[in-house]
């Protein structure tokens, strides 16, 4: 694998793990009714990163990556 491919499954890998993290903050627990209040749920943050510590550094890598994109492109914005 190319270093191009190595840095876009990062990237990707990345932005992957910052929708789980939206959705495990933002969860809407079972119950009947109107579901209208969400909670944390951390047990599905443990069970998507607990083990797997590569994919907050892929988080970590697209947020750098992003900040470092909005630095080369703030003259223009």
């Amino acid at each position: 694998m190319c270093y191009e491919e190595r840095v876009l499954y990062r990237m990707l890998s990345g932005m992957h793990a910052s929708i789980n993290i939206h959705i495990a903050a933002n969860y809407y627990p079972p119950k009947r009714g109107v579901r209208n209040v969400t909670e944390p749920n951390p047990d599905r943050f443990m069970r998507q990163f607990g083990a797997h510590p590569d994919r907050l550094k892929n988080l970590y890598f697209s947020y750098v990556v992003l900040l470092r994109a909005l630095r080369r492109a703030s003259p223009y914005l």
